[in-house]
Order: C-alpha cells, then sequence, then structure tokens
C-alpha cells in the first residue's frame, strides 16, 4: 500500500464529494429547519475551495459551520436525510477534518495544511515534527485514511535522517517516521499557553486498524465519486421569499445533500486505488 498521492489531495478528494446521479422533488417533513437547509450552501466546500487548504480549514472553522456540524445528527433526523450508515461516514469525514484543519502549540496551522507545503509532502512531514501537536494530527489523518496494521512493518526500524519519499513511499513508513524519536525530539515547546483544544482533538485517536475505504458507504458504485465544480459539497438554495418557495428549495438542496455528502468515504477509497 504506497503513499503516492500526496496527503492534501486525498483531503481535497474527501471534501468534494460523490456528484449526486438524481434528485427527489418530494417535500421534507415539516420540523425540518430552514436554517439548517441555508447553512449547507456557507458550510459546503466547493471544488474551487480546495485549490488552497487554507481556505479548505477557514470554512470548517467558522463558528457557524462549527455549530452546523455540531447540530448535524439532530437537524438531519429532523430532515429525514440519512440512515446511521450513513451518519457513520459523515461523522468519520468530520474526525478527518477535526485533525487536518488543527492548529499548533501556538495557534498556526499545522505544516500539512498550509498553502505553502500543498506540493512538498517531504517538507510537511519534516516541519511537522517540531511540534507535537502536528505530528500526532498528522498521524491521526494518516491512520483514519489507512488503518495501522501496516505499521507493524517498521517495529524496531531505527529512523536517523529526515522523512523523504524516495526512500520509503508507504504510508506507514510516513506514520513511522513522524512517530520516531527522531522526529518527536524535534518538538519545540510553545512560547505561550498551550492549546488545549488542538491538543485535545490529536489525542483522540482514531480507531486502529480501521481504514476509511473499509467503512461501507450506502453501496454507491466507485464510478459515480465524481465532483461537479464549483458545487457546493452540500448543495441547497433557501433563499426564497415564500415558505413554499422555501420548502421546495429544502427539498431539492437537502435531498441533493443526501446522496453526495455521505460519498466521502467512498471518494477518499477510489482515491487511494
Amino acid at each position: 500500500m504506497k503513499f503516492t498521492i500526496p496527503l492534501y489531495t486525498l483531503v481535497a478528494t474527501s471534501a468534494v464529494l460523490a456528484y449526486p446521479q438524481f434528485r427527489d422533488n418530494s417535500k421534507l417533513p415539516e420540523e425540518c429547519d430552514p436554517i439548517f437547509i441555508k447553512r449547507m450552501d456557507i458550510c459546503g466546500f466547493k471544488e474551487s475551495d480546495l485549490d488552497s487548504p487554507e481556505t479548505l480549514c477557514s470554512i470548517y472553522r467558522k463558528e457557524e459551520c462549527q455549530l452546523f456540524y455540531k447540530n448535524f445528527r439532530s437537524d438531519v433526523i429532523k430532515c429525514d436525510l440519512a440512515d446511521e450508515v450513513e451518519m457513520k461516514t459523515f461523522n468519520t469525514f468530520m474526525k478527518m477534518m477535526e485533525y487536518y484543519c488543527v492548529v499548533d502549540e501556538n495557534n498556526k496551522p499545522c505544516p500539512f495544511s498550509r498553502d505553502e507545503f500543498k506540493e512538498n509532502e517531504n517538507k510537511a512531514i519534516n516541519e511537522s515534527c517540531k511540534s507535537k501537536i502536528c505530528t500526532d494530527a498528522f498521524v491521526n489523518v494518516l491512520g483514519l485514511m489507512k488503518g495501522t496494521i501496516g505499521l507493524s512493518e517498521y517495529e524496531g526500524k531505527v529512523i536517523n535522517k529526515d522523512y523523504d519519499k524516495a526512500d520509503d513511499n508507504s504510508a506507514y513508513y510516513a506514520m513511522a517516521f513522524l512517530k520516531s524519536d527522531y522526529c518527536t525530539s524535534q518538538h519545540v515547546k510553545s512560547s505561550g499557553t498551550t492549546n488545549a483544544n488542538a491538543a485535545n482533538a490529536v489525542n483522540n485517536t482514531p480507531v486502529n486498524n480501521t481504514p476509511v475505504n473499509n467503512t461501507p458507504v450506502n453501496n454507491t458504485p466507485a464510478n459515480n465519486a465524481t465532483a461537479a465544480n464549483n458545487t457546493p459539497v452540500i448543495n441547497a438554495s433557501a433563499n426564497n421569499a415564500t415558505v413554499t418557495g422555501q420548502q421546495n428549495a429544502q427539498s431539492s438542496g437537502a435531498t441533493t445533500m443526501k446522496y453526495s455528502v455521505f460519498g466521502t468515504l467512498l471518494a477518499i477509497a477510489f482515491a487511494l486505488l
């Protein structure tokens, strides 16, 4: 299992989800909150956003979007848009974004989520060693995508130089490097108060041996894991003035979301093939 696709490409692929193949125009339940539908536009990711890791994370970090994600489960149930398997898919995606968009001890974005390192995997990994939070977050992102079974191959391996994917482009080697004494000895103490939220995020280690691409995704064929240009991941419109128009927008947009947002893990799996 090789690490030939840059980390950012994998995250971006998971953010632009499988484009829906059809729309259902049936009305949503009356208890479906129109504000929830409206926030789909604000808190979704467009393909154009993916040119910049920093843009991707700035959307994720918005206060109103954090509220949207926090209440997603209860709101989506009210709208009758998801079952338990689909919710598990969404929750896994959000956990990946939590790790990917974490900030370091000095509240600065980690190297792997900064524009300057987007195309330089080696530098992103080596620079991450300067922060315990970023190191742990990077390990968690890779573990969430790949699982950790392959780490056993590197037990006892002596690592005494900077990471270079030319030496070994396995994701498991990248994880082993980040966990090595060579990397962790470079952790720099923060100059101020430790970012408690970031530390809590990276300490929530994903379940071992459970890679993302082994999670069921509503039996959607891999060929459907394509994205439309500039189409929000959570695609909807609720700007009509009348209640009737608003419900119609909720219906088409929110049902579209049902067939797109839960394609997250399928999209990652497709990218890893």
